[in-house]
């Protein structure tokens, strides 16, 4: 079961089975493909062990030949430094030469160093102990007899040399020659043994080499049979795959035509909504607009100053909701306006509202911040802001006084929104500050307690009057900048 999700938020669902039936007898094959797989694995396991003991007892072959040559060498020198000894000795024994002498006592200690050495060999392998024991032992005894043959000729000087000769060759040498063929025919017979034991084990690794040649090429079989079968089902499964894309290319084709048309038909109501918004918002702004025509009408007819100030008063109050309306600017959410643009705007139709006599030497400055703000509350702004500078027009600079107007609007520095009007006119005096009586100051004040508290009259640095409107209830979560 497949569910694909589009961006709008709605899926679809597909259930297809797309992977190939096989047959029952797969269970058996696997099963016999994995015993061929255990089979070889284990004779390969068990060749590696035969590899290992072959190669150890090979290593031992060698060494035991090289133990058993160096042996046979150093009894080889042995025998020759007996034989030095005996020709020393009959030299001696006809000459009395003290260089015979010297190379008799050189023979000697070379004796007792080989016998040494081969001492370390022996105890290097046990097996040969008994033999050097008694090799050693008839060598001693040879090597005693000539020394004490040598301690006689000192001993009696200028002995005839057939008496010499005849006591040197009683050295008994058959003792020495039968340890000699025995330490030989002892290292033959080990040396077979251990030839048949590695004959056995290379019969032994054959076998098994044999075995795991046998199964691996059994497994192989049964591998490439499986990947056979393996690509033969892919090749089916992409079949199916490849047709299931085609039929879902053409559902998910035919549900995006769909949601396009719903798009397409939601844009076109969106529009349309917006058309009768603004449409809705011009007619109430030229309604307003012929009321205050209307008054404007009735003032002008109007004798009676009280009648023409009220009058003229109503008229230019429905002047700036009229002005509001038909500024009033939706974004593409039907919802909110851009405040920087609205609030210029409605800065622009005071100033064409008043006449030009009143506001041909005052300059108008401003600072907005650009928000996104509900539709409701910048209405309510552009309404309060248009009262605010009307009457500062009108009032701020009598007798065509040249001055400035300066309003602003956004963050101060505690983070609070704050809408200021200041002038540099004549200002208000402290008792008209205090006094709340008047009807446009009435109005403001209710309009501004929508937004949390009431503004604040007071004396500009400029020397004329300063308005200050807290926001407190424009939070910043019912507005944005523009930028965002």
């Amino acid at each position: 079961m497949t569910t694909f999700k589009f961006a709008n938020g709605h899926s679809m669902t597909t259930k297809t089975n797309l992977m190939p039936q096989m047959p029952s007898s797969d269970a058996t094959i696997s099963r016999w493909r994995w015993v061929a797989i255990v089979v070889s694995l284990v004779m390969a396991l068990l060749a590696s062990v035969f590899i290992m003991l072959l190669s150890n007892a090979v290593d031992r072959e060698v060494a035991q030949l090289n133990t058993s040559s160096e042996l046979r060498e150093q009894a080889d020198l042995v025998l020759i430094s007996l034989i030095d000894m005996a020709v020393a000795d009959r030299s001696y024994a006809k000459t009395r030469k003290a260089e015979d002498k010297i190379r008799f006592e050189n023979a000697e200690r070379e004796l007792g160093d080989i016998l040494d050495y081969i001492a370390l060999i022996v105890y290097a392998h046990p097996q040969w102990d008994e033999w050097f024991t008694a090799f050693k032992k008839e060598v001693e005894a040879r090597k005693a007899f000539m020394n004490a043959h040598m301690h006689a000729l000192d001993a009696i000087p200028e002995q005839p040399s057939h008496a010499a000769s005849f006591e040197v060759s009683k050295i008994p040498v058959a003792r020495l020659a039968q340890l000699m063929t025995s330490f030989i025919n002892g290292d033959d017979v080990v040396r077979q043994k251990q030839r048949e034991g590695i004959a056995l084990m290379r019969a032994a690794l054959t076998l098994a080499a044999i075995v795991s040649v046998v199964s691996t090429f059994i497994s192989a079989y049964f591998v490439i049979n499986r990947f056979h079968r393996d690509v033969r089902s892919l090749k089916l499964y992409q079949l199916l795959l490849h047709s299931e894309n085609i039929a879902l290319e053409a559902r998910v084709k035919e549900r995006t035509q769909e949601l396009e048309r719903a798009r397409n038909h939601a844009e076109k109501e969106r529009q349309r909504v917006e058309i009768l918004l603004q449409d809705a918002s011009h007619r109430i702004g030229n309604s307003l607009g012929t009321v205050s025509s209307l008054l404007g009408l009735q003032l002008n007819r109007s004798k009676n100053e009280e009648v023409r100030s009220v009058l003229g008063a109503a008229r230019d109050r429905i002047q700036t909701i009229s002005t509001a309306h038909r500024r009033l600017r939706l974004s593409d959410d039907m919802e909110t306006t851009f405040l920087a643009e609205f609030l210029s705007s409605v800065v622009h139709d005071v100033e064409l509202a008043v006449p030009f006599e009143l506001r041909e030497n005052i300059a108008i400055h401003t600072n907005f911040k650009d928000y996104r703000l509900s539709s409701r509350d910048a209405t309510t702004l552009g309404i309060i802001l248009g009262e605010l500078l009307t009457n500062s027009l009108k009032h701020a600079f009598p007798d065509q006084r040249t001055g400035h107007i300066y309003i602003s609007f956004g963050p101060q520095e505690d983070g609070q929104l704050m809408l200021i009007v200041e002038d540099d006119g004549v200002g208000m005096k402290s008792q008209t500050l205090e006094q709340k009586t008047g009807l446009g100051r009435v109005v403001v004040e209710q309009l501004c307690m929508q937004f949390g508290e009431k503004p604040l009259f007071e004396t500009s640095a400029l020397g004329g009057t300063k308005i200050v409107i807290p926001l407190p209830k424009l939070s910043m979560n019912s507005l944005k900048k523009s930028s965002d």
